[in-house]
């Protein structure tokens, strides 16, 4: 049996052979590169992780026999692991855990390594297989250590998210059509064709340009607020760009957002909001039209509280929060005021839509974003949460 440091060391020495194809030479070597150098100074200890990335322990033996003869596929299974270890910062036991998830379940083909290859590994901060991200002080602001991982969950996670989307409308099936008539209310070709386009883009920014995640601060402190901008216009017609997005409070802090999502029922998210609406119409002048600044602030402030314009059974992800900004700066889309809902008559007998509508609320969250594509297609490709949930729809394929 081969040593731990000998096992790594063949398959750092695989890397340009077995990546070069997806992400080309240079990206090979630099990734090479910081392998070793991650190795040489001594952030990892060689035996543990060669022992992680074997696939012939005693322990599964028997199971490593299915691939014996697919020496190609053990290469880049070995190389994934490596990766995992590195520039994934997984641990010994969590490296081990995806081995064995690996040879139990007969993953035995290059596709489903292909794929695993392709999710952005970050390198110690700086480089990336293809595209990157970086952090920046902003207002006297710097992102926490904690904040730092969350970001890389982000970043990883909605580039990843956003390839799978993209090979999903090259050809999709009736599952993904279903769930493009969910979120933008219809699955004609025009409609298909349009968000596939749009998701390319989005992935190309991705692949191809630096994201920079910088502090929004307010008042001394990290705001709630989350914001898109690029050098210059909100166009697609700039789509080589890179892109700024500020982070706040409501990113970080508040429960809002998580590293997977979670989506409350349709009839769920409608009840949270219905409870808000009952909670403010105990409040004098509730559906009256106007307000002075002060109070209508003061009925603002209480229906974010108790609805937090999603619903408190939700979840929205780091990397779907990421798509979700990422649509401002390069699609140019809105966060639509829930008023637009009443174009549509909807409001005439939704109380929901009447008393968010009145208080400037934004088209957030499963029940306004469904009932927003039930309303509209065209404004529902233009509203961003919408594109953040049918992304999300595409989680447990990355």
């Amino acid at each position: 049996m081969k040593s731990p440091a000998k096992r790594i060391y063949q398959t750092i020495e695989s890397i340009p052979a077995e990546i070069a194809p997806l992400f080309g030479q240079q990206a090979a070597q630099r990734a090479q590169i910081a392998i070793m150098k991650w190795f040489n100074d001594g952030k990892s200890n060689m035996t543990n992780v060669g022992n992680a990335i074997s696939l012939g322990s005693s322990s599964h033996s028997g199971l490593f026999k299915k691939f014996s003869g697919d020496k190609a596929f053990r290469n880049k299974l070995r190389l994934y692991l490596l990766f995992e270890a590195t520039y994934g910062r997984k641990s010994i036991s969590e490296v081990k855990k995806l081995r064995d998830a690996y040879m139990k379940n007969s993953y035995g083909n290059e596709n489903v390594i292909n794929l695993a290859l392709k999710r952005p590994m970050q390198v110690l901060g700086s480089f990336s297989f293809a595209g990157s991200y970086k952090t920046v002080k902003f207002g006297g602001y710097e992102f926490s250590d904690e904040q730092l991982k969350k970001i890389e969950y982000g970043y990883n996670d909605a580039k990843a998210l956003l390839g799978v989307v993209a090979g999903a409308l090259n050809s999709p099936s009736e599952k993904v059509l279903g769930a493009v008539e969910y979120w933008f209310g219809a699955r004609d070709n025009n409609t298909v064709t349009t968000l596939k386009n749009n998701i390319q883009l989005l992935s190309k920014t991705m692949t191809n340009r630096t994201i920079k995640f910088k502090p929004s601060s307010k008042k001394g402190t990290l705001s709630a607020s989350l914001y898109a901008e690029t050098s210059g216009n909100f166009c697609n017609s700039y789509p080589d760009m890179d892109v700024s997005i500020g982070l706040g409070g409501s990113f970080f802090n508040d429960g809002a957002c998580g590293r997977y999502p979670k989506l409350a029922s349709y009839e769920k998210a409608k009840g949270d909001l219905s409870s808000t609406v009952s909670h403010m119409a105990k409040r004098s002048g509730i559906t009256s039209g106007y307000f002075q600044d002060s109070r209508k602030a003061y009925h603002t402030k209480q229906i974010k509280s108790k609805s937090k314009t999603i619903n408190s059974d939700s979840v929205a992800s780091f990397g779907g929060t990421v798509i979700h900004e990422l649509t401002h700066a390069k699609l140019n889309t809105d966060d639509n005021n829930v008023s637009v809902l009443q174009n549509y008559n909807i409001g005439t007998n939704n109380d929901i839509v009447r008393v968010y509508a009145e208080h400037d609320q934004l088209v957030y969250g499963h029940y306004l974003c469904r009932t927003l594509a039930q309303a509209d297609t065209a404004t529902a490709l233009d509203n961003a949460d919408n594109y953040r949930l049918f992304c999300e729809t595409f989680y447990a394929k990355i």
